[in-house]
C-alpha cells in the first residue's frame, strides 16, 4: 500500500491526463493491485453514495439490467450487490488490469475492459441497460460533461443515469449546465440531485440521478 500522500499524487496525475487513453491505461494498470487499498485509506465513500442514491430509484423487482461504466475494481458492484441485488450487473473499464480486479469479486455477470467512455460506446449497448451507474470517471483529467448523453442512451427510456462528479471539476466545466441542458431539451429528467455530497477526504462531489425520456 503506498502512503496516503503516495495515494495523492497518483490521484492528482490521473488529473492531468485530459482523457488521453493511453496515458491512463498506463497509469491504471500500475495502481490497480493497490488501488483499493489507496482509496480506502484516503477516504473514498463515493461507492457507497452513489449505490445508496441508484438504489432508491432502482426498480425494486430484482430483474433489472445495470451497467457499471468506469467500474474499476468493483467497487460500486461490491455496494450494489449488498444493497440492492440485480439480475444482471455488468462492468466496463477502460483499464484492462482494473477490470480484472473487478472480475474476481464475482458480483459481475460480465466485466468488459478497454472500454472508452470517451469513445464511441458498443451500439448493442443502446437501449439496452434498465439502469446505468457511472462513479468516478466524470472527473478531472478523465470524462467531460460532453459524454453524459451517450451515456445516457445506453439506458432504456425511462431507464436511469446515475453519475458523480467530483465538485471543483463540476463547478470548472459546468455540468449543472449540462444537465439542464438535457432536461430543457426533453432528453432527460431530473430524478435527484445532491450537491457536494461525501466523496473523498479532499473534496466532495455532485450526483445526479437522470431518467431517460
Amino acid at each position: 500500500m503506498t502512503t496516503t500522500a503516495g495515494t495523492t499524487r497518483t490521484m492528482h496525475r490521473s488529473h492531468a491526463l485530459d482523457g488521453d487513453a493511453d496515458s491512463l491505461r498506463d497509469l491504471y494498470q500500475g495502481w490497480a493491485e493497490a488501488y483499493d487499498s489507496d482509496v480506502t485509506e484516503d477516504g473514498y465513500v463515493a461507492p457507497l453514495m452513489i449505490s445508496l442514491l441508484a438504489a432508491q430509484h432502482q426498480d425494486g423487482t430484482g430483474d433489472s439490467r445495470v451497467l457499471d461504466m468506469g467500474c474499476g475494481t468493483g467497487l460500486v458492484g461490491e455496494q450494489l450487490a449488498r444493497l440492492a441485488p440485480v439480475a444482471t450487473l455488468v462492468g466496463a473499464d477502460l483499464s484492462e488490469e482494473m477490470a480484472e480486479i473487478a472480475r474476481r469479486r464475482d458480483c459481475y455477470d460480465e466485466v468488459a475492459g478497454e472500454i472508452d467512455l470517451n469513445a464511441p460506446l458498443p451500439q448493442d449497448w443502446s437501449g439496452s441497460f434498465d439502469s446505468v451507474i457511472c462513479c468516478g470517471t466524470f472527473t478531472n483529467g478523465h470524462v467531460g460533461p460532453e459524454r453524459i448523453e451517450p451515456l445516457l442512451q445506453a439506458a432504456r427510456p425511462g431507464g436511469l443515469l446515475t453519475l458523480s462528479v467530483r465538485h471543483g471539476f463540476s463547478a470548472e466545466r459546468d455540468f449543472a449546465g449540462a444537465v439542464s441542458d438535457l432536461v430543457s431539451a426533453g432528453s432527460a429528467e431530473l430524478v435527484s440531485e445532491v450537491v457536494n455530497g461525501p466523496y473523498i477526504r479532499e473534496e466532495g462531489a455532485d450526483y445526479w440521478c437522470l431518467a431517460r425520456t
